[in-house]
């Protein structure tokens, strides 16, 4: 969790909802505004092998897509990353898998370390709990929310 994250006032309210049925979790992460801020996360780099590319080319102009809060695509789920902003590993994960500590800050170490997990654990998501940004992101303002019909329409079966 970054420096600039804090807890909801109900977050661990809302673990308690979610239960303990996870290696690595992530949940809804609110910008100032309230906006929503990186977090049940698409690799488009990743998605870009099987979209078709009509869609494809609308969606390179936006930086980070967003699945809707109650997809639970399986998968979707083989192109989620998370951001360095906040998750949560298990200590088994992270002793198996630690971060790579050559990398720093902006070099990209958590969609790394992402891409090494993605495979062995099921990523899932916690809607019931809230991190909140106690500073604006901008870049927030370039998100898209990726909902599982728009991939149904156009993926490369």
């Amino acid at each position: 969790m970054h420096d600039y994250v804090i807890l909801d006032k109900n977050w661990y309210k809302g673990y308690l909802k979610y239960g303990n049925n996870f290696d690595i979790i992530i949940n809804k992460i609110k910008n100032t505004d309230n906006t929503r801020f990186r977090d049940w996360t698409i690799n488009l780099k990743l998605l870009e092998k099987v979209i078709k590319p009509k869609l494809l080319n609308k969606l390179k102009k936006k930086r980070v897509f967003l699945l809707d809060y109650d997809n639970n695509n399986k998968i979707l789920q083989k192109y989620i990353y998370y951001s360095g902003t906040y998750w949560i590993a298990k200590k088994h994960v992270m002793e198996k898998f630690p971060l790579n500590e050559k990398k720093l800050h902006r070099q990209g170490e958590d969609c790394e370390w992402s891409d090494r997990v993605r495979n062995k654990y099921e990523f899932k998501f916690n809607k019931h709990s809230i991190c909140r940004l106690i500073k604006y992101k901008e870049e927030a303002k370039n998100n898209k929310i990726f909902t599982y019909n728009i991939y149904d329409e156009n993926i490369n079966k």
